[in-house]
């Protein structure tokens, strides 16, 4: 009887220790899993804190890009567009310049072309500023006509230059009012110049040192690159030497001995003789330029 209580006191106290034991681990675990999530919890709601912030800003700079990629993809393809009409203007400009240099070249070829010359090349063509030197004597009245197409077609020869110049051979400027000037380049200006020397009539001795002397004084020393074109039928003058003189002492450049302007030479035959022609050989040759004898 003894032993069986002292049995029971034991298994009493024994299940006393280990329900206490057990309580213990129970309660250890509560106060870790509460400060476990405790922490978890603060963690978590301060990367929700951080996090919500930084998506919003990155969706925000995204908008904006998006938006400014937009605007630069729009400019695109608005300069794309003025780009592709600019082209077109300036193809459409090409072909007009070149229609209007190809017909420059058949008028020259049909009023030069045809020209009696001891060069096979005609008349050669491409400064930026041309002087015309025309004998204004009555004897060139029956070769007029002639006289205003071939310096027409010479004209449309050189489609676009700087300015221009006509001269009689005495000195005598048609233009008046751009004496020791250059004539603007324009339709307008040279329709004026046509019209005008239709009818003109000034003084003539059929010798052109003085035009040349005018012209080369005048505008060779201004360093404009230039060609001379003297249309005539006859040389009354004593000294073919005394105008290749002339000549040279005005076109020469000193500094350098080059030749400041190219002069050539258009002869209009009236059967009087050839002292033109020879004069006008001998300067158009130690000029640069060309002399043509028209039939």
């Amino acid at each position: 009887m003894r032993l069986r209580e002292d049995k029971e006191i034991f298994g009493i106290a024994f299940l006393d220790v280990i329900s206490c034991a057990l309580g213990a681990v129970i309660l250890m675990i509560i106060i870790a899993k509460n400060g476990d999530t405790e922490q978890i919890v603060s963690i978590d709601d301060s990367s929700v804190v951080r996090a919500v912030p930084l998506d919003v800003a990155l969706s925000s700079k995204v908008t904006q890009l998006k938006s400014e990629l937009k605007k630069i993809n729009q400019r695109t393809q608005s300069l794309t567009a003025r780009l592709a009409d600019i082209e077109a203007e300036n193809k459409e400009l090409d072909r007009q310049i070149d229609a209007k240099t190809q017909a420059a070249q058949e008028n020259r070829s049909r009023n030069i072309g045809t020209m009696n010359s001891i060069y096979t090349g005609g008349i050669p063509v491409g400064r930026e500023h041309i002087i015309f030197i025309i004998d204004t004597s009555g004897s060139m009245g029956a070769n007029w006509k002639r006289v205003m197409s071939t310096l027409t077609a010479i004209m449309e020869a050189h489609p676009r230059v700087k300015g221009l110049q006509i001269i009689s051979d005495n000195g005598a400027y048609l233009l008046k009012g751009y004496a020791k000037k250059w004539i603007p380049d324009n339709i307008s200006s040279r329709s004026v110049a046509v019209e005008k020397l239709r009818n003109w009539r000034t003084l003539s001795n059929s010798s052109p040192v003085e035009g040349l002397e005018t012209a080369l004084k005048t505008y060779a020393s201004r360093s404009d690159p230039i060609s001379i074109y003297v249309l005539g039928d006859d040389f009354t003058g004593d000294s073919f030497e005394a105008v290749t003189n002339t000549v040279d002492r005005w076109n020469i450049n000193k500094d350098t001995g080059e030749r400041r302007a190219i002069i050539h030479g258009i002869g209009f035959s009236w059967g009087i003789g050839d002292r033109y022609a020879t004069l006008m050989r001998e300067v158009a040759s130690q000029n640069g330029g060309v002399f043509v004898g028209l039939k």
